[in-house]
């Protein structure tokens, strides 16, 4: 579950606008939408700018906007795959500024 749609609707954005914002088609974002894809990071920290909320909130790991407002709650699985993710990230971003 997450909160793109509905971040996406409170700035009147279309499905295309936002696609085109973070750099995906509208089928794609379609996906994040209805849950059958999930975003990757890189697309998560663009929206997370754009809503001018936290990715954990977007993702639904947390229920307030800004991360500073309370502590993010998430079960262990939740956090094992984004330590997954930033692992991956950071193993992709040090073969980029090679």
């Amino acid at each position: 579950m997450n909160r793109i749609k509905e971040l996406r609707e409170e700035k009147n954005l279309t499905q295309k606008e936002l696609a085109d914002l973070i750099g995906v088609n509208s089928v794609t974002l379609s996906r994040y939408e209805n849950n059958s894809r999930n975003p990757k990071i890189d697309k998560l920290e663009k929206m997370a700018e754009i809503f001018g909320v936290s990715a954990s909130y977007i993702m639904c790991f947390n229920t307030a906007q800004n991360e500073n407002e309370n502590e993010i709650t998430i079960t262990r699985n939740e956090y094992e795959r984004l330590k997954a993710i930033e692992h991956k990230y950071n193993e992709i971003k040090s073969l980029v500024a090679d």
